[in-house]
């Protein structure tokens, strides 16, 4: 609940900003970029792992509220 209350009040830092363009962006390899990319950044597979799948459900998210409007 925490984690969630901060995002919304500070947004996301500049790294998942750059993995969310990766998934806009896309292609084929997006995802695997997004991985190695995070996992880079957070030092392990299992973080790595659990934040393409926030990235991917942020942009489900947007594209959702986009297509409402």
């Amino acid at each position: 609940m925490v984690r969630e209350l901060v995002g919304e009040v500070v947004g996301m830092s500049p790294y998942e900003r750059k993995m969310l363009d990766m998934l806009k962006t896309g292609g084929a390899g997006a995802e695997k970029r997004m991985y190695k990319y995070a996992k880079r950044k957070l030092g392990t597979h299992k973080r790595a792992q659990k934040k393409r799948e926030m990235i991917k459900d942020t942009y489900g998210k947007i594209r959702a509220k986009a297509a409402m409007a």
